[in-house]
């Protein structure tokens, strides 16, 4: 058996992730939820408005609202497209095709079951304009009427799926992230380092959203999925073209009963949530470099 070596002296490129920042980050959202006495149904009334721009290279959809509870919702939305060029709008409602939008015109409706508004463009200019949504959400209070804070030895939380499906605490679908961008991109903002230097870094926004479910011991009651989110700013070095990666590492969350303030509540129900996240700012890069490739022949 002998080797034989072969040497190739070449320039090489290859494909590689250039980590820009990372930086790890715990967090920590309280909430509060109130038990009703009584069976009854309210009707919650949200009002989101914006502007819009997308750039005649995007080519997927740009989402504007998503409904991230499990209550019955309808909507009414109304829409302008105020483009400088002949652009179309396209607007999708849960995910499908609604209707079109032509240059300086604007369209409203209500729907049922509304869940998601996103759009999309035709054109070879960038498309801008304004949206106004209102969502009523209809919710649905039941079973709270036998809920006695007295009764209740222990109380416990875990986080679950929309559909009250148990998820592990360390699981990455425990809770979801989402990058949300500003109509002009990440805002820029000089820094001066102890060192007296400046530095430029990118003001980026995080939003968490998740569910999780209460179970209530010596009671046997499971309150139903409640839906979480919560936004977060970081200085980080993002320049353009790099993306932003969150990796939740673990997140676990407490729960308090605190005795009725109001008189059509049976009490209160605290919750804390930590999390413990991984954030990245990655790029794919091309990098030179020089070397030899060495192969070994056997014979």
């Amino acid at each position: 058996m002998s080797e034989n070596q072969t040497v190739h002296p070449d320039t090489h490129c290859i494909s590689a992730t250039k980590v820009f920042d990372w930086t790890f980050h715990c967090s920590t959202i309280r909430m509060k939820i109130p038990i009703f006495i009584k069976r009854k149904i309210i009707i919650h009334q949200e009002k989101i408005c914006g502007d819009f721009y997308i750039k005649h290279t995007e080519q997927e959809s740009t989402l504007l609202w998503e409904n991230s509870s499990t209550f019955n919702t309808t909507g009414t939305i109304w829409l302008s497209n105020n483009s400088k060029g002949n652009g179309i709008i396209n607007i999708f409602v849960n995910n499908k095709f609604l209707f079109s939008i032509p240059n300086n015109k604007s369209r409203s409706i209500t729907i049922d079951k509304f869940q998601s508004l996103s759009i999309t463009a035709n054109s070879i200019y960038d498309c801008q304009g304004h949206f106004f949504i209102t969502v009523n959400k209809k919710i649905k209070l039941s079973g709270t009427e036998k809920l006695n804070i007295k009764g209740i030895k222990k109380a416990e939380c875990f986080f679950t799926d929309q559909y009250d499906n148990s998820i592990n605490s360390c699981s990455k679908e425990s809770i979801e992230y989402k990058k949300t961008m500003r109509v002009s991109g990440r805002k820029d903002i000089e820094i001066i380092l102890p060192n007296g230097k400046t530095v430029l870094l990118q003001k980026v926004k995080l939003r968490k959203k998740g569910y999780l479910s209460i179970e209530l011991y010596d009671d046997n009651h499971c309150i139903e999925p409640v839906p979480f989110s919560f936004e977060e700013d970081f200085l980080l070095c993002a320049p353009t073209g790099t993306v932003i990666a969150c990796t939740i590492e673990k997140a676990n969350c407490y729960v308090n009963l605190i005795p009725k303030s109001y008189e059509d509540i049976c009490f209160e129900v605290e919750i804390s949530i930590d999390i413990q996240q991984i954030i990245e700012v990655l790029a794919k890069e091309n990098i030179l470099i020089r070397g030899n490739l060495i192969y070994y022949q056997q014979k």
